[in-house]
């Protein structure tokens, strides 16, 4: 419903299925910020087919407290929220950046 929302306003094409979570994990409720990390790592496979080079990608979630969440989402895209590099190859994230709402 959020995404469909900003999607009406903004005319960006929401895409779905394009992430799926493969690992169960705890509520996130009490964990501080380093657990919540571990805690959703490699949580997240790509399902969908990778956009395209030089494309935007907004991931869209009803809560963002400390970002562990977006930045797992990241991982199956090749961002490394520690070293600003892909994890497969070493390059430069291949010009990700990260925005959640």
């Amino acid at each position: 419903m959020l995404a469909q929302g900003i999607s009406q306003i903004t005319g960006l094409k929401v895409k779905r299925k394009l992430i799926r979570r493969i690992v169960n994990t705890e509520t996130q409720t009490h964990k501080d910020r380093w657990e919540r990390a571990d805690n959703v790592n490699r949580a997240f496979k790509l399902v969908g087919r990778l956009p395209n080079a030089g494309c935007h990608v907004l991931f869209v979630d009803d809560v963002v407290t400390t970002g562990a969440t977006l930045c797992a989402c990241g991982l199956p895209f090749g961002y490394s929220q520690h070293k600003g590099e892909c994890a497969e190859c070493g390059r430069s994230a291949h010009a990700m950046r990260l925005v959640g709402v």
